[in-house]
């Protein structure tokens, strides 16, 4: 897995008081998250993106591609990390918008047991990035969609 890009799912949603909000979700588990936060939680996906999250490197060295690949915003990954006496440990990643990250970085930190803590038994990182929005998730399985079928 390269851990300089990772492929993510852009969603504007909007919760049961109307307040609308992004989330960044990895590909991979954007179906189990849909079913949960639409059955669950009650939030609808007002509309969703494929995008690309960058690191600041990889991104600098490739500014020109990226730059003409699609719209480009600032986004960062946080990294939570924690373990205890056991030798258990939990890492956990997010992605998020920059201009969301020290709410989601709080979030995350304030889901660490009292006792990790006191302990010092977590680090935390948070490594700065670009998100690249290419389409719409449904146009984009529409076109797949109907790949398919003609190649049949």
């Amino acid at each position: 897995m390269n851990f300089d890009s990772v492929q993510l799912v852009k969603c504007l949603v909007r919760n049961s008081s109307g307040q609308t909000s992004n989330r960044l979700i990895e590909k991979n588990n954007f179906d189990l998250w849909q079913y949960l936060v639409t059955t669950k939680h009650h939030i609808t996906i007002v509309e969703s993106s494929l995008c690309l999250w960058v690191s600041d490197p990889e991104f600098s060295a490739k500014r020109d591609i990226f730059e003409r690949s699609g719209i480009v915003e600032q986004a960062n990954r946080i990294l939570l990390m924690t373990y205890d006496d056991h030798g258990n440990f939990n890492n956990t990643s997010r992605y998020v918008l920059k201009a969301d990250t020290a709410e989601v970085e709080a979030i995350l930190l304030s889901h660490v047991p009292d006792t990790q803590r006191d302990n010092q038994q977590f680090s935390h990182e948070v490594e700065t990035g670009q998100i690249v929005t290419r389409r719409d998730l449904g146009q984009a399985r529409r076109q797949e969609s109907s790949q398919g079928q003609t190649s049949k």
